[in-house]
């Protein structure tokens, strides 16, 4: 892949995919074609890129040889590989490239490979655990899923995107690894929120807290990240509550046959309370609380995240129920800080 030849056309360019196309641009690649639905987003981006703003996801498929799809949901997902819509990428699929970098249930990637191949394409799914900078500046972090071979072909490609590239095993494996990631992520940001506000309830220096975390078991990349956003309640919006929430249940079907562990998935599945306006939740500091968490009798966790509609968060965790150590010691810790 990345050879003369080769024409890239990109499914989807919102932000993330948008900064993609240009960089791949910037590379020397070939953009012949990009597809949104927002189509004046597509033509902006085309006019940019000197290439076609298509109609149709079809119409993707027919210029391009490796089709790019940053889509926002397994429904879109599903609707622009539709094995009977005619506007369908599965209708121009034969010798095609499909590289899905959605954050999309482990299911639907299957369902898209298995699509994919039976209308004799590729797929290889590309799971991107970055921010809207990175991908601009090609130091994407990618998880890969899909057949070896098809990922080796497409090495030379994504490493154009891309400061960390791995390969995690075949079709809708990356994903597991991804929405565990997003999983974390969104915990760690949260009760970094919490750590923070709590600090400044008890008029700490939150520069001295920070360092102090980074140093301590409290560190963590959204500390790094983050942490200096927080404290100066900067609260621009890229990942928003409602990105998160949908991320947060990707695994949940996957683990309904299972017997679940609290040590292992830390409070796994998350559940959100409705945002008052999705448009304008963020996960940043003052916005997200974690309002109730809770050990079941058969050593499920689950936790209930609202958003904090005071000027700083009040509590931690708030529970009385626990059956592991590890919650409970949690618990006892915080709750000495919680402000009534």
């Amino acid at each position: 892949m990345g050879q003369p030849n080769s024409r890239i056309g990109f499914v989807g360019v919102g932000r993330m995919g948008a900064n993609m196309a240009r960089r791949l641009k910037d590379q020397g690649e070939t953009i012949v074609a990009v597809f949104d639905r927002n189509h004046a987003a597509a033509i902006d981006l085309a006019s940019e890129l000197a290439c076609e703003a298509a109609e149709t996801p079809i119409r993707i498929a027919e210029l391009a040889t490796i089709i790019f799809t940053v889509v926002s949901d397994d429904a879109a997902m599903r609707q622009i590989f539709s094995a009977t819509d005619t506007e369908s990428l599965l209708r121009q699929a034969k010798d095609r490239l499909f590289v899905n970098c959605a954050t999309l249930s482990p299911a639907v990637h299957i369902e898209v490979d298995t699509l994919v191949t039976q209308h004799g394409g590729r797929s290889l799914e590309a799971c991107m655990a970055s921010s809207i900078t990175q991908a601009r500046q090609g130091t994407l972090y990618l998880m890969c899923g899909g057949r070896p071979d098809v990922f080796e072909s497409a090495k030379p490609l994504l490493g154009k995107l891309s400061a960390h590239l791995r390969y995690i095993g075949s079709a809708g494996e990356a994903a597991k690894v991804k929405a565990l990631v997003n999983m974390v992520m969104n915990c760690n940001t949260a009760a970094l929120a919490e750590g923070l506000g709590l600090g400044a309830a008890l008029d700490l220096d939150l520069t001295m807290l920070r360092e102090v975390f980074a140093q301590t078991g409290a560190a963590s990349r959204v500390l790094d990240t983050d942490g200096e956003d927080m404290q100066n309640r900067a609260h621009d919006c890229y990942f928003s509550a409602a990105h998160a929430a949908k991320d947060s249940g990707k695994l949940e079907p996957s683990f309904r046959p299972r017997r679940r562990s609290a040590a292992t998935i830390a409070g796994f599945p998350l559940r959100w309370a409705p945002p008052r306006s999705a448009r304008n939740s963020r996960l940043r500091l003052n916005h997200m609380t974690i309002m109730d968490a809770r050990i079941a009798s058969n050593n499920s966790a689950t936790m209930v995240v609202t958003q904090n509609a005071g000027p700083w968060p009040c509590s931690f965790l708030n529970t009385t129920r626990s059956t592991t150590w590890p919650m409970t010691r949690a618990m006892k810790t915080t709750n000495v800080l919680t402000t009534p």
